[in-house]
């Protein structure tokens, strides 16, 4: 860190030496060379004789300190997130603006303080329901204050604590997933009026894939997944949790399944896996059978969705992508 450490002293000394797009490139390049082979080295001896694939996202800023969130994403989150990251380079200096659809729009003096607004103004109770992305294993939105960290992981608003100690581009990622999750149409713009990010938003849908089931609906991949399966038990109220099991085979998805009793979810959570934000629990969308068996449906879906596809066909549901 001695070569990082005489930077910042130039840096202070000859501010005028180096523009301060030059001074940013500069110190990006030397923090770089300076902490990825240490954290290479590190991250391999933690994680040997891990088989589960993984991605590792580690968060700085100087106020927040560092956060490490561990989790398992799709290809298209990965390059959403990487998307957004391109926009938002600097955690904690730039804010950003919601628009929705009916013409409210949401900004306030910080990126944090305007994703607070836009969570009250969505509903932290409905928010609180959102479990796709989790943080350290803790939801966005909760009635639990998490126990470490000298309180600076999460702010707490209207009797919620609301997760807020992660970077900016992790902020907007999370409200793109809330907006998709609930069909909100969000459009999110850095300060200059640029558009970050997809979006399924009528006035700009990019590239994000939706889907019908038999003709009917507007589902993203995982919404489609839990309303194919609720109603494939709607038309055949008779099935057993076994059957359904049958009907929608784990190996489908993967390693989670597509199906999976509630308290096999519970026990592995119980184990130290984070698995509740994997599935759908909320009670809503808790799948009772007729033999008195709770099931959830998997909400980990990417280049999987397709063979979800062909097995709801071959189950009597037609999948079509819109447009």
């Amino acid at each position: 860190m001695e070569k990082l450490e005489k930077f910042y002293r130039t840096r202070a000394d000859f501010p005028d030496w180096m523009t301060e797009e030059e001074w940013n490139k500069k110190e990006i390049e030397i923090i770089k060379e300076c902490l990825e082979p240490k954290i290479k080295q590190t991250m391999e001896e933690l994680f040997n004789g891990i088989k589960c694939p993984l991605a590792l996202s580690v968060e700085y800023d100087e106020e927040n300190g560092v956060s490490v969130n561990i989790h398992q994403e799709s290809e298209e989150d990965i390059k959403d997130d990487y998307h957004i990251e391109r926009h938002i380079r600097r955690s904690g200096r730039v804010g950003f603006i919601v628009e929705f659809p009916d013409g409210t729009v949401v900004q306030r003096n910080n990126a944090k303080e305007t994703m607070i607004a836009t969570l009250r103004f969505i509903g932290l109770n409905r928010v609180a329901t959102f479990r796709s992305r989790t943080f350290a294993g803790i939801p966005l939105v909760t009635r639990t204050r998490r126990s470490d960290g000298d309180n600076k992981w999460q702010e707490e608003v209207d009797g919620w604590y609301v997760y807020t100690n992660i970077s900016n581009y992790q902020k907007i990622g999370v409200l793109h997933m809330i907006s998709e999750e609930f069909n909100l149409g969000l459009l999110i713009k850095t300060e200059d009026g640029e558009v970050v990010g997809e979006t399924n938003n009528t006035r700009s849908r990019g590239k994000r894939q939706m889907f019908t089931i038999d003709g009917k609906g507007y589902f993203n991949k995982r919404n489609c997944v839990l309303e194919t399966v609720k109603q494939y038990l709607k038309q055949h109220p008779e099935t057993t949790s076994q059957q359904l099991q049958r009907v929608f085979p784990a190996d489908v998805q993967g390693g989670y399944g597509v199906v999976r009793p509630l308290s096999w979810v519970r026990q592995q959570q119980q184990s130290g896996k984070d698995f509740l934000s994997r599935y759908f629990i909320h009670e809503d969308d808790v799948i009772n059978t007729i033999d008195g068996e709770q099931l959830v449906v998997s909400n980990q879906w990417g280049n999987r969705f397709l063979q979800f596809i062909y097995c709801a066909k071959n189950a009597g549901l037609e999948i079509e992508e819109i447009g």
